[in-house]
């Protein structure tokens, strides 16, 4: 009896061992996998913490270079439109015009977003509250890039076209270029006055930059909201 109890013994014994064995291996990758994850969570977020430190100090910079942007637009109108504008000379006239070039557009960092979204690393992200604050953030990127894409729209299909038909784009004789620019040849200058002297529609243009510009702004202020919560949510961690 105790050689058969002996024969089926020592099997169960062995088995249970390996058993033991398989299990103790798995409870150790799943630590590793774990740990390994945390790590990798760490640095994932701390590069986000970075890139959004970064963009808040681009969208607050081109904030300020869209407010100087509004204030010359209102400054054209007003001069244009003023009581004494048919005394502006023609040099004058040509360069005031001018000021107003292609809007300034910001693209914000987002290396370090996309890598987080498009990588499945945000899958390892533990926190709803901080998920859903990424995606919002990102949300917000998009509708300012949209934002911004109307404001260039306005330069390229209205305000542009209106320069190449009513004023001299190359440079007159006796206004020079920077150093070390490549130039075109000099041309007599000449400005469709009555173009741009109290002309409604010249006017409309302008006014019309100005209000995408404040379109950008405010769009710009709602991004650093949701910047600022999510940078928020990552440095609590």
């Amino acid at each position: 009896m105790s050689n058969r109890l002996a024969t089926w013994r020592h099997p169960l014994i062995e088995g249970l061992a390996v058993l033991c064995g398989i299990l103790v291996a798995f409870a150790i990758d799943a630590w590793w996998q774990q740990r390994t994850d945390r790590v990798t969570e760490r640095e994932l977020l701390r590069a986000l913490a970075a890139e959004l430190a970064d963009a808040r100090d681009g969208f607050e910079g081109h904030s300020t270079s869209l407010r100087a942007e509004f204030d010359l637009s209102a400054e054209v109108i007003r001069v244009l439109s003023s009581s004494d504008a048919r005394s502006i000379p023609n040099d004058s006239l040509w360069g005031l015009t001018r000021r107003l070039t292609p809007p300034t557009i910001f693209h914000a960092p987002r290396a370090a977003l996309d890598d987080l979204t498009s990588s499945g690393g945000i899958a390892l992200i533990r926190s709803d509250p901080l998920r859903r604050g990424i995606a919002s953030y990102r949300q917000s990127l998009e509708e300012d890039a949209r934002v911004q894409a109307l404001l260039l729209d306005i330069w390229l299909t209205h305000l542009a076209p209106y320069l190449y038909e009513h004023s001299t784009l190359t440079l007159p004789p006796g206004v020079s270029s920077s150093p070390g620019a490549l130039t075109l040849p000099t041309v007599p200058l000449r400005v469709d006055r009555d173009a741009y002297l109290g002309n409604r529609t010249y006017q409309n243009l302008v006014a019309a930059r100005a209000f995408r510009v404040q379109d950008v702004r405010r769009s710009h202020d709602m991004v650093l909201d949701q910047l600022g919560h999510l940078l928020g949510l990552v440095e609590g961690r």
